[in-house]
């Protein structure tokens, strides 16, 4: 194989000087730097980064991404070790699968207000990822998007989220609390699997949510139920306080209120 060769990148293009290679029109980023750069600017004028243009790089640090780059390939900047936070710009609208997989210091990545599409196991495998905030107008959580980012404790779903696909939190070991959004009516098997300090999830009422999405050992309730339980519990807390409660009737489903939960002054 000859020295530069890239299997993804066509003839008609442009080589420069460390060895990255764009469209002749400047428009597409095909390959990024070879020549062991710790930092590199995408150019301005750049509104696609290539399938895999990054990917095993393992000496680059630092990239600075245009205003104006709309889309960024499959397996983009999969497998670049040493990349510690990535900023996308707003104007980014789909990003696909594996871009950012495996990029085990990556602890920051803010995705773009205009996200249309992540696509399957975007950021799976970023192990020192803390948080993630998926930015409304986005609708669905695919495959192993955050998978085995065992590091990641702050997650932020849209309320326009629709549906939550299998693994896409798989292993996320260091997450305690998730809201669903109430718009959300799809979360597929082992969505959460392995989530192992997940202890409460509450779900909207409309979602069909399998239970074996979640670990073994945490409660899913429906949000209707969830307000019950709230409301039992500050009826309880009032009337221990000595609140009188008049012609409150309780549900046939529950089945007990603790003694002294009516209890007037």
């Amino acid at each position: 194989m000859p020295a530069g060769y890239h299997p993804f990148v066509p003839q008609a293009t442009i080589t420069h000087l460390d060895g990255s290679k764009t469209t002749r029109d400047g428009t597409r980023l095909l390959l990024g730097p070879i020549d062991g750069s710790k930092s590199f600017v995408v150019p301005d004028g750049v509104t696609y980064i290539g399938r895999a243009a990054f990917q095993h790089n393992s000496t680059i640090r630092s990239i600075k991404l245009p205003a104006g780059l709309t889309k960024i390939g499959e397996l983009a900047f999969q497998g670049c070790s040493k990349i510690e936070e990535m900023y996308i710009p707003d104007s980014v609208t789909k990003i696909g699968s594996e871009a950012f997989a495996w990029c085990i210091v990556l602890d920051h990545v803010a995705l773009p207000a205009g996200l249309e599409s992540l696509g399957q196991g975007a950021l799976a495998g970023c192990k020192s990822l803390e948080a993630i905030y998926f930015p409304d107008g986005l609708t669905n959580i695919e495959p192993r998007t955050c998978s085995r980012c065992h590091s990641l404790v702050d997650v932020h779903l849209p309320e326009s989220l629709r549906s939550i696909f299998h693994d896409a939190f798989a292993g996320c070991q260091g997450i305690e609390e998730i809201i669903i959004p109430h718009g959300c009516y799809w979360i597929e098997s082992a969505a959460f699997n392995g989530c192992t300090s997940l202890r409460d999830v509450e779900v909207p009422d409309e979602c069909h949510a399998v239970l074996a999405a979640f670990p073994d050992g945490c409660r899913v309730t429906k949000a209707s139920e969830g307000r019950m339980t709230r409301a039992l519990q500050l009826v309880s807390e009032r009337a221990n306080d000595g609140v009188e409660i008049v012609g409150m009737h309780a549900p046939a489903q529950i089945a007990h209120i603790d003694a002294g939960a009516g209890r007037a002054i």
